[in-house]
């Protein structure tokens, strides 16, 4: 099965084919792959001007051709093709799989909202374009078909669907934190594959969570990879894919929200830096809430301990109007009473406390007081003197100036 894993990827871009088309050369790629590597040509080298060149005329000829690739004719076997016809070769690069790869010589045009909104439509494939096989490296120009020209080759899409629902009893949940279980369901809301203990605490059937959809894992699997993730588009232009977030609003928004000026004076940031910011936050949160079940688990396994140590294990479990409950009444009294003394002990340590606190208040107070006692007294022995002083200085200044008189 390993094996055969192999020979189910893409060449290109090295996952399991989707939608693989079938090319003159026998070979198979993704229809997306194929739209990646087309390579637009100069107007000279449509497929008249190649074929009425000749061998010798053209600098792209079948020489060249075979001179650029190791495997052409003897590769694939096929010669030529109805509506198809070699190209100029491309400078090559490797897929993640090894495979020497054509890229585009010209950047892709930009994508089209008609297109976004119609996922399964192909785009409009310029004239004069060619496709590179990816292991061959035999070149082919597209007719006015463009990529509808190949067949789809619906045995192979078949098989890969089959050994992907083999694969399936392989899914393991999402959400176990140290040896992941075997996923049981898969909710195609959240795209999150769940064990039962997983889905009962994370998914709980209640709430939002009541109206998503949950399904086995081999359908679930096949229809993440047949339905790819739509581009969320702005409700208020269907036309136009958010790009932006309003911080203020706290929504995403498109340029045309911007530029109508309903959002003009808000703050806005990128819509990939906010995704990244609210999942990290989210993620916090998350660990938080993890921390916290993990606290509420250590305090029911405290609380279960109590109770065995309340109820002894070696208790017989007969009715409670037998011998046991009396056992149980003991414990319990014994344990009220324990647990009033240490009450009682607690409020004596408290209010010794508390007299110990007072006690010192009391004493602080005291000596303020005496020391601001001792300060005024000395205050007004200092200023009595003064007194003194100023009148024996006034008396002496009379008989002073009675003498000198």
């Amino acid at each position: 099965m390993e094996e055969m894993e192999e020979e189910l990827k893409c060449p290109v871009c090295g996952s399991f084919y989707r939608e693989p088309i079938i090319l003159p050369c026998s070979h198979n790629i993704c229809l997306a792959c194929a739209r990646n590597i087309l390579v637009q040509t100069p107007d000279a080298e449509s497929p008249q001007s190649t074929r009425a060149s000749g061998s010798g005329v053209s600098d792209y000829d079948y020489l060249d051709l075979d001179k650029m690739s190791l495997y052409s004719e003897a590769d694939s076997g096929y010669g030529s093709y109805g509506g198809f016809a070699s190209a100029p070769t491309t400078p090559c690069q490797k897929s993640p799989n090894g495979v020497r790869v054509f890229p585009p010589a010209v950047p892709p045009p930009p994508p089209q909202h008609h297109l976004l909104q119609h996922p399964g439509s192909l785009p409009p494939i310029p004239r004069n374009s060619c496709i590179t096989c990816p292991q061959c490296h035999r070149s082919l120009i597209l007719d006015d078909r463009g990529l509808r020209g190949f067949p789809k080759n619906r045995v192979l899409e078949g098989v890969v669907d089959r050994y992907q629902q083999s694969k399936a009893a392989a899914l393991k949940c999402q959400l176990c934190e140290k040896s992941p279980k075997e996923a049981t369901v898969m909710c195609e809301q959240c795209d999150v594959f769940y064990c039962d203990p997983c889905r009962l605490r994370c998914h709980p059937p209640r709430g939002p969570l009541a109206k998503h959809r949950l399904v086995p894992p081999a359908q679930g699997r096949v229809s993440r990879r047949q339905s790819p993730r739509k581009i969320s588009t702005c409700t208020e232009h269907e036309l136009e894919n958010h790009s932006m977030y309003c911080v203020q609003c706290k929504m995403p928004v498109c340029y045309q929200c911007l530029e109508e000026g309903k959002h003009s004076t808000h703050e806005v940031k990128a819509l990939g830096a906010m995704w990244k910011l609210h999942k990290g936050q989210l993620s916090q949160a998350l660990n938080i809430l993890s921390d916290r079940a993990k606290e509420a688990k250590e305090f029911l396994v405290h609380l279960r301990n109590m109770v065995q140590h309340i109820q002894p294990a070696d208790a017989p479990e007969t009715p409670l109007v037998t011998s046991g409950w009396g056992a149980l009444q003991e414990n319990g009294v014994e344990f009220e009473a324990c647990l009033v003394a240490q009450c009682d002990a607690l409020i004596d340590a408290l209010n010794r406390r508390k007299a110990q606190l007072l006690s010192r208040v009391n004493k602080e107070h005291e000596h303020k007081l005496k020391v601001r006692n001792l300060r005024k007294n000395s205050f007004l022995a200092t200023c009595a003197h003064a007194v003194w002083c100023k009148s024996h200085l006034d008396s002496g200044a009379a008989i002073t100036e009675y003498r000198m008189q």
